[in-house]
């Protein structure tokens, strides 16, 4: 992992943009990046409720509970609203009756390539799940091994940033993989058990987080993980967004 992370982020050295940062939160309708190389349009509107229809229905539960995951790639050079078209569509999403939902979408695809830049092709991936176990698939605060990555909940709580300095850095990278979740969680961020620091990202806030690639200058991972989903019932649709490794 470590090898191929780094061949990745040769090809995308990281922009100014994350000079003395590694997470940043673009809630729709705003733009926190206007001042860096990559400007980027204000965030589209968006409604939760658009998405909840392509969730499994509860009776489709089994003792995994129960997803459904579609993907695009597409180029710096390609069109992206018409992969996020292709996208929402793979959903069953109708397309002009939901136009807002897939603009938004498009707008998150169109923003990750352009801080990125040219010459990458790039996966967004859509997971909808519902239930505990599908829906909460990384319960471990961890670090991805990527240049950059955004999560953006479509739809149910979004994904869970440690903060920085609640880190102990040493326990993410020697963590025993034999240790359980709540274990692990507590040695990596001791301390926080609840409160702010566990609030998970809101419907439609696109969180762009710095993994191992991009590491250097001061910048270290994100450490993050997917939301405490207790309800059987309760669904997420949770957008990703990542650099393709050719």
């Amino acid at each position: 992992a470590e090898s191929d992370v780094s061949g990745v982020a040769a090809r995308f050295p990281r922009p100014a943009l994350f000079h003395d940062t590694n997470v940043i939160r673009i809630s729709p309708s705003t733009d926190p990046v206007s001042e860096s190389a990559a400007e980027l349009p204000p965030s589209p509107p968006f409604l939760s409720r658009k998405w909840d229809r392509v969730l499994p229905p509860a009776w489709n539960l089994g003792p995994a509970g129960a997803s459904i995951e579609r993907s695009v790639v597409y180029s710096y050079d390609e069109d992206a609203p018409s992969a996020a078209a292709s996208l929402a569509k793979s959903f069953g999403v109708r397309l002009e009756a939901e136009a807002g939902a897939v603009r938004h979408l498009a707008w998150c695809m169109s923003a990750f390539r352009e801080i990125l830049g040219p010459g990458g092709r790039f996966r967004a991936k859509i997971v909808a799940s519902r239930g505990p176990r599908q829906s909460a698939r990384c319960p471990r605060f961890h670090v991805d091994y990527v240049p950059l990555r955004m999560l953006v909940s479509l739809h149910g709580p979004g994904v869970v940033v440690c903060s920085d300095d609640a880190v102990d850095r040493e326990a993410v990278n020697d963590i025993d993989v034999g240790m359980s979740d709540a274990e692990a969680n507590r040695m990596i961020a001791p301390g926080i058990e609840k409160g702010p620091d566990l609030e998970p990202s809101a419907p439609g806030e696109a969180v762009l987080l710095v993994g191992r690639g991009w590491e250097g200058g001061g910048v270290v991972a994100a450490v993050h993980k997917s939301p405490v989903i207790h309800n059987p019932f309760l669904g997420r649709v949770l957008l990703s967004i990542d650099v393709v490794d050719d």
